[in-house]
This record gives C-alpha cells, structure tokens and sequence, in this order.
C-alpha cells in the first residue's frame, strides 16, 4: 500500500466524519472545491463512487460504505500504534546506580528497588557493580 492511498484513506474517513464537503472543507482547511476534486481523484482511482451527492447531502454508496468501514479500522489503529509508540519511548529505561552503605542497601533499600523494577530481588547485587 502506497502512502497515497493511506492519506486518501484518512481524507475519505475525515470527509465522511465531518457529514459534509464543507463541514470537511472547514475541518481539513482547505476550500470545499479542493474537497470535491480530491474525492473525485480517489473514485477515479478507485474506478467506483463512494459517495452519491446531491445540493446539501450526501450519503455513502454500498462500495462507500465499505471502504469507510475498511478505512476507519486503518485510522482507528493507526492512532493506536502511533499511541503505543509514544508512550513506550516516554516509559523509564536504562541503569540506577545508587550509593548507600552496604547494611542500608541490604535491609532498607532492597525492597524498595526489587519493587522499583518489578524484577526479582534475588537479581539484584547489591554492594557490587553489575
């Protein structure tokens, strides 16, 4: 799948969302003409209609109606990962190192860190570099 065809996937989900061409004119800023000819590229590409128009509705065809369906799941998961990436680049990685007093680590500490790390204590040594 070409990006083309992702982006004309989001354009026709944020056209059918917005329920009109200039609802979707105003939401995507740009003129309800650019609209029209967008939409018109994709049925052309598409070799099909997806939306049957009249002066101040419109209404999905059955093709329509499925490459919406189609489409909003493309949209819908793609927010989806784009939201599990970021949050996994925000999550705490790399090494602790702290200094304390050997006695101190083992019986004040230890707990704290095995529980900080959700590993194991046994995993864990302290009073010597890992």
């Amino acid at each position: 799948m070409a990006l083309d065809d992702l982006t004309d996937i989001a354009f026709f989900v944020s056209l059918v969302d917005a329920g009109s061409i200039t609802a979707a004119s105003r939401r995507l800023s740009v003129s309800s003409a650019a609209v029209s000819r967008r939409l018109a590229k994709l049925e052309e590409r598409l070799g099909i209609g997806l939306i049957i128009r009249n002066t101040r509705h419109f209404h999905l065809s059955d093709s329509g109606q499925i490459y919406y369906d189609g489409g909003l799941k493309i949209v819908e998961e793609n927010e989806r990962l784009e939201s599990e990436v970021i949050q996994s680049d925000q999550s705490l990685k790399g090494s602790l190192s702290i200094g304390a007093p050997l006695e101190l680590g083992r019986h004040k500490l230890a707990p704290f860190i095995a529980s900080f790390s959700k590993t194991p204590a046994t995993t864990t040594q302290l009073g010597r570099s890992v």
